[in-house]
């Protein structure tokens, strides 16, 4: 449905959503409290719509290909999005069109990744191997990941104090002294943005 076809995809599934939206939020059921948001609005935050490939040698997960109409409802605003989630092949990214609903709960990225930090500048995910890919994000840039193999990561144990693994696009990755993995980069203000994978992606031999 998203492939090389973006734009007429786009606006079917803009316009499904659209109709959906309508029928759903006007609904008697959705406008009967008054005072308050409708109670089935958040259960739409991060609904898929539609799913496909698409063609970016720049892409990185999260990354919003195209933003479709918004509107505010009961004091949310419901937006849809086309956005990337996860390497399909080199240059071709899977992708899906969702509904965003301000000002709810819950996990904000559903695609996968370990860390859940709106201001994250890299996304951690298991190889399911044993391993990770990292992916260093900038604002509408990406780079294709960085892979640390199981192997890699046994090579390097615990030692007595904190140490450096590698680092690739500026993600570096740690080895700590209790065992653990902490992955590190700079942030566009100057900070550092850090995450202790602990046991997302935990793998069993």
């Amino acid at each position: 449905m998203l492939r090389t076809q973006l734009s007429k995809g786009l606006r079917l599934i803009i316009g499904t959503a659209l109709l959906a939206g309508v029928l759903v939020f006007a609904s008697p059921a959705s406008t009967a409290q008054a005072g308050g948001p409708p109670s089935n609005i958040c259960g739409f935050n991060n609904f898929v719509i539609g799913t496909g490939t698409y063609p970016d040698i720049a892409g990185f997960p999260g990354k919003q290909i195209q933003v479709g109409p918004s509107f505010p409802i009961a004091g949310h605003t419901v937006k849809f999005v086309i956005q990337e989630n996860s390497l399909f092949s080199p240059g071709v990214w899977n992708a899906d069109a969702r509904f965003i609903v301000s000002g709810c709960g819950g996990v904000a990225f559903t695609d996968g990744r370990c860390n859940q930090e709106a201001d994250q500048t890299v996304a951690v995910y298991p190889d399911s191997v044993g391993g990770y890919f990292f992916f260093a994000v900038n604002v509408g840039i990406g780079y294709y990941p960085w892979h640390v193999t199981e192997q890699q990561l046994d090579d390097n144990p615990a030692r007595s104090a904190n140490y450096l693994i590698g680092q690739s696009h500026g993600v570096r990755l740690y080895r700590l002294s209790d065992g653990g993995l902490q992955v590190n980069r700079i942030k566009p203000d100057g900070t550092d943005y850090k995450f202790i994978i602990g046991t997302c992606g935990v793998h069993e031999d």
